[in-house]
């Protein structure tokens, strides 16, 4: 696995980010739940990547292990308990308390940053690196700020965190960064809180508060989600004007391929926490060579094809019952008796395109 990650790039590039063999597992009472299993990616300066795939492919957890907040969820329950007879009141007798259900956990891999195993690294040191050297947008921004605290004091935030610097200059920062991103009226908007502003809004904010310390990493995770069409457009314009501005590489995470071959220079293909397939753009949508990758492609509307669009029959597998073989083989119209036996490796097929399929060279 090791020298297939030396093959994902063949450029003159200096390599910022290199992940080896990464495996990050969800523990709940149904079972393991192996999110990420086994993930090879390179990033360069000055290039993109995108990550795409069904939900529950693994990518955001890419992200967050990439930043190690891996070990910091927790999803909970509300559980109703009931209260000993000698601490409660006359009305009291039971109490709702969270219950944990699922934690997770980076159980083996290598992520070099800079040279550098951010899984070796204690968490002060991380603190160090979160929001000034790796920045993230999150899928929902809104919902990612604090509810009850203006926006001007929340983007802000990193810059305080990381630097010493007086309060009006970072207010003067901000404002600053708020113009860059084109949020219309910063000065006045400085002072409202998250819930004032639209999903778009809300984006831009996001942009600017990742972008404050200028990071050589820029994490997107759906940054056009849920948003219109027009948004979205506004939205890619600005982080595209923002890359060429600050000279950042970026991860892409999203479901609209159309994104990923606007934004993106190679692409990797993810499904059920595998790396299917990997390569530059223009090889994954004219050549894809996975029976998934192709799928997907199959399954967008486009103008300039006149064939029926088929879709993917069934659904993604049971994460705590994943199939024995490849994991995509239930769904795959090429399956044989091989794809249900064995799991496939990934191979380079042509330089620098990387397929985990046992029929990569007949189908």
């Amino acid at each position: 696995m090791t020298e297939l990650v030396m093959l994902m790039h063949k450029t003159n590039s200096e390599k910022l980010l290199s992940i080896e063999n990464l495996k990050t597992h969800f523990y709940s009472r149904e079972g393991t739940i192996k999110a990420v299993d086994g993930v090879s990616l390179n990033i360069f300066r000055g290039t993109t990547v995108g990550l795409v795939g069904e939900t529950g492919s693994g990518k955001t957890t890419v992200a967050l292990s990439i930043l190690r907040l891996i070990p910091h969820l927790l999803r909970t329950r509300s559980a109703v308990r009931s209260i000993p007879l000698l601490h409660r009141t006359r009305s009291q007798v039971f109490k709702i308390v969270p219950e944990v259900v699922s934690t997770g956990e980076i159980v083996d891999g290598k992520i070099l940053f800079k040279e550098r195993d951010l899984l070796e690294l204690s968490e002060e040191e991380m603190r160090e690196i979160r929001g000034r050297e790796i920045s993230m947008i999150f899928q929902d921004p809104i919902a990612s700020m604090h509810p009850m605290m203006m926006i001007g004091y929340q983007v802000g935030e990193p810059k305080g965190a990381h630097e010493k610097i007086r309060r009006e200059r970072i207010r003067e920062i901000v404002l600053e960064y708020l113009g860059k991103v084109q949020l219309a009226d910063a000065k006045k908007r400085y002072y409202h809180d998250p819930y004032r502003f639209s999903g778009g809004e809300g984006q831009r904010i996001m942009i600017a508060m990742a972008l404050m310390c200028n990071p050589s990493l820029l994490i997107a995770d759906e940054p056009t989600k849920s948003l219109d069409v027009l948004v979205q457009r506004q939205v890619l314009e600005v982080i595209k004007r923002m890359k060429r501005e600050f000279d950042f590489s970026m991860l892409l995470m999203t479901h609209d391929l159309g994104v990923v071959a606007e934004m993106s220079d190679y692409v990797g293909v993810m499904y059920a926490g595998k790396l299917v397939e990997y390569g530059d753009v223009l090889t994954i949508f004219k050549k894809p060579t996975h029976p998934y990758t192709k799928a997907l492609l199959g399954s967008v509307l486009r103008i300039d094809r006149k064939t029926k669009i088929e879709g993917i029959p069934g659904s993604s597998p049971d994460p705590c019952n994943l199939p024995k073989g490849c994991r995509f083989h239930p769904r795959c119209k090429y399956s044989q008796k091989i794809c249900r036996e064995e799991e496939p490796e990934p191979v380079e097929i042509e330089p620098c395109h990387l397929v985990a399929c046992s029929r990569a060279h007949n189908i």
